[in-house]
């Protein structure tokens, strides 16, 4: 008989992210507000071991949705966002400038389902 082995796929989980990603967080809150969108339900999470999350909030308790995914060690500096997620390389934290247009999108997508 094989061993039934629960996964921890989407759960929170301690924050623990790295400065670059918390100044990444930060930039993203900011081209929201800059935007005239509300930041206030945008938090930072980790639901994965592997990158960590920018989410909104919604109504309904512990339930969120994604805005981006980053990743920003030493070893691999990335973001991934957009309506299909797609992964963009980046140099520094500012770089994710670059890429409001597609946070927005993103954001302007998940606001009927809060």
């Amino acid at each position: 008989m094989e061993e039934l082995k629960f996964s921890h796929y989407g759960e929170c989980r301690e924050l623990n992210c790295t400065d670059g990603e918390r100044e990444i967080f930060e930039i993203i809150r900011s081209l929201i507000d800059d935007e005239g969108l509300d930041s206030s339900i945008v938090k930072l999470v980790r639901k994965s071991d592997s990158y960590v999350s920018v989410v909104m909030a919604t109504s309904r308790e512990d339930d969120v949705l994604d805005i981006a995914r980053i990743k920003y060690t030493p070893r691999a500096r990335w973001i991934k966002t957009g309506t299909r997620f797609v992964k963009y390389p980046i140099g520094k934290p500012n770089d994710v400038t670059e890429y409001a247009q597609e946070i927005y999108k993103v954001y302007r997508f998940n606001e009927p389902y809060l």
